[in-house]
């Protein structure tokens, strides 16, 4: 995963992409299905990721959100860029980063 500044090339080189977060029937987090739809977005040219109300990131508990940014980290192609949003809310947000 890219974890160098951001820079104007890095913003040119791909559209911002908002997948959804896949999960499995029981509500768990899916590696497998998320891994795809990364994988299949990085072989058309994607490499910047934006995780946020599609992925229904508003909602992630504050006891789950580290967890799912692990597994994006470690799914995500070397030069991908992956960006979580936070929040909805101030308050949640601050839980959210510290």
């Amino acid at each position: 995963m890219k974890t160098t500044p951001v820079t104007a090339a890095d913003l040119a080189r791909s559209v911002i992409a908002v997948p959804p977060f896949a999960r499995a029937r029981n509500g768990a987090a899916s590696v497998s299905e998320n891994k795809k739809i990364i994988d299949r977005l990085s072989a058309g040219g994607v490499s910047t990721f934006l995780y946020g109300g599609n992925a229904n990131f508003y909602n992630l508990g504050i006891l789950e959100f580290p967890l799912i940014l692990e597994i994006l980290a470690d799914i995500a192609p070397p030069d991908a860029w992956i960006i979580p949003s936070i929040g909805p809310d101030f308050g949640k947000a601050l839980d959210q980063v510290a």
